[in-house]
Order: C-alpha cells, then sequence, then structure tokens
C-alpha cells in the first residue's frame, strides 16, 4: 500500500498520495514553489497508520504550485412569485492546482 496522508487547507479535508494532482482553495503562492502542509489530520507509511488528536505532531506534506484559476461559474437565482422580485448572482470560486511531492512523518 502507497504511503497517504490526510489533510487540511481552505476549510476541507483531502486524502493525497504522492504525485496526486487536486485542486484546492486559493494560497498565496508563485507557481513552481513547494508549499508545506502542517496540517496533518492523518499520515500512514504503508504497513502503519498515525492518526492525530486532532493533528499529527512532525508531519507535513509538501506541495507543489502548477498554477493559479477560476471553477465554472456557479448561477444563484431567486425568485418570488407575483411579486415581481428576481435576483440573479455569478460567482466563480479561486482555486490553486497542486501536486503532492511528498508525505513526511518524522
Amino acid at each position: 500500500m502507497k504511503p497517504y496522508a490526510v489533510i487540511e487547507t481552505g476549510g476541507k479535508q483531502y486524502l493525497v498520495h504522492d504525485g496526486d494532482r487536486l485542486d484546492i482553495e486559493k494560497i498565496d503562492a508563485e507557481p513552481g514553489q513547494t508549499v508545506a502542509i502542517s496540517n496533518v489530520l492523518a499520515v500512514s507509511d504503508g504497513t502503519r497508520l498515525t492518526v492525530g488528536t486532532p493533528k499529527v505532531s512532525n508531519a507535513e506534506v509538501m506541495l507543489e504550485v502548477l498554477n493559479h484559476g477560476r471553477h465554472r461559474k456557479v448561477i444563484s437565482y431567486k425568485k418570488k412569485r407575483r411579486k415581481g422580485y428576481h435576483r440573479k448572482v455569478g460567482h466563480r470560486q479561486a482555486f490553486t492546482r497542486v501536486r503532492v511531492v511528498a508525505v513526511r512523518c518524522n
């Protein structure tokens, strides 16, 4: 079994393996930079699982920033019948695409 970790970033939790690519909430880092995430909730070396309370001490996940972008537009539409009220609002969430470089547990 491959080493993996459960990390928390941007208010969400992700299960990550080495080499995974994922979109997370936007972080302040330039493309090409390596970022260390220390909010590791659980980590496994392939044979042994360590679960934190709430975080695992001395564990970190190294992420390489690939690029930044924005997701597809989500439309929110409100309407009240017979009152002439309607409201349409669009939103595009910003994200950062990253690649997992290493899962470390000391």
